[in-house]
């Protein structure tokens, strides 16, 4: 089989699992893995600090705000936004202090890389940051939330320099309302997320405006719509990852895609398996597991993946078939269906849309063309 076959037969689905965080009297809101994907970091804004997981021991330390709220460098003030780099020096977006800190791996104190000049709108000065972006030459973006706009602080600069927006809060093309977070492509194009504008822009630094890749129809639970987006990932097919905060979904954007599929979430809220409650930002790790700072539910859940090898179902007359995979959790994910014809499966993709509450599998799974955790049913 060829490999670009192989490839069309994998669709990615995502479990729940138990492998869930609690967080007792304080929400994890800001969330990102490090450089080898094994540490998961997040911010708890109430306590003031930032945890970091080691995924492969599940030890857990604190790695930032050791002096608990306030200015101090050893100190942080309703932490939202993280960024890890290659040499493993963790930015933080600390909100209510208008700055942006780094702390070099090993320290328990910081560095005002930007901001920390007051609440502002000057050159020097941030309002209520919600997140960064650092790229290989160590420049840092930061979405300047209340601003309404991206500014890039060169390493060591004293001022910040406006790469998009900065024309005020409203909906032209040249204009946000609420960026909260941005992620930079290979090319160097930036990705934003138009929190209140229920958009995602792409805008190349410094332009005068940008474009709408994603939503831009209004708020709403549409498939071509968005819902106070907040996080956002891209693959390097340029798909686009978005979590929602009240649709409390994680969708996919396909490039030049009009409309996004779901990927997580999207049952209503609630704190079921199957349900996300106002996410915030998450993380894809380099195994394609996915991390979700599931604000409301006060707990980070974990996601798995698996592809679907439909080189394995044979069925014995034609038709349309959906595929499920179950859960451990006594969940299934249903795929979308899919028209046989000759009985040649070869090129089939089964693409997953949903996951759903099922609790009887083994009297539901009977006569079923089914391998391990898997199988195939007509519709």
């Amino acid at each position: 089989m060829r490999d670009s076959q192989q490839l069309a037969l994998k669709q990615f689905v995502y479990e729940p699992v138990g492998d869930v965080e609690q967080y007792p009297g304080d929400y994890p809101m800001g969330l990102c893995l490090g450089r080898s994907g094994k540490d998961l970091y997040y911010s708890q804004p109430g306590w003031a600090r930032v945890m970091k997981k080691d995924l492969e021991t599940g030890i857990v330390s604190q790695v930032a705000g050791f002096g608990g709220g306030g200015y101090l460098l050893n100190q942080l003030n309703s932490p939202i936004g993280l960024f890890v780099d290659a040499s493993d020096a963790l930015y933080v977006c600390d909100r209510n202090n208008h700055r942006v800190v780094r702390y070099d791996a090993g320290s328990n104190s910081c560095i005002v890389v930007a901001g920390g000049n007051g609440q502002g709108s000057d050159s020097t000065q941030l309002n209520n940051p919600w997140s960064i972006w650092v790229d290989d030459l160590k420049n840092v973006f930061v979405c300047d939330a209340d601003n309404h706009r991206i500014q890039r602080w060169a390493p060591g600069a004293s001022y910040g320099v406006t790469v998009a927006g900065g024309n005020g809060s409203g909906s032209g093309l040249n204009q946000f309302t609420y960026p909260l977070t941005m992620v930079m492509d290979k090319q160097g194009w930036m990705y934003i997320t138009d929190h209140s504008n229920h958009r995602i822009m792409r805008w190349w630094p410094g332009a005068s405006s940008g474009q709408i890749v994603a939503g831009g129809n209004g708020a709403g639970d549409r498939t071509d719509q968005l819902y106070y987006p907040i996080d956002i990932k891209i693959d390097g097919s340029g798909a686009l990852y978005i979590s929602e905060r009240n649709n409390h979904r994680i969708v996919r954007w396909s490039k030049g895609a009009r409309a996004g599929e779901l990927i997580a979430g999207g049952q209503g809220a609630g704190a079921a398996a199957t349900q996300l409650n106002a996410p915030h930002c998450f993380a894809i790790a380099p195994d394609g597991k996915l991390y979700v700072a599931d604000q409301a539910n006060y707990r980070i859940i974990r996601y798995f993946h698996y592809g679907i090898d439909s080189s394995r179902f044979n069925p014995q007359r034609g038709g349309n078939y959906r595929a499920r995979v179950y859960y451990r959790n006594g969940c299934y994910a249903e795929s979308n269906p899919v028209h046989v014809g000759n009985l040649d499966t070869t090129l089939l993709g089964f693409g997953f849309s949903r996951i759903v509450a099922f609790n009887d599998f083994e009297n539901n799974c009977s006569g079923w063309s089914t391998n391990d955790r898997f199988g195939f049913y007509g519709t």
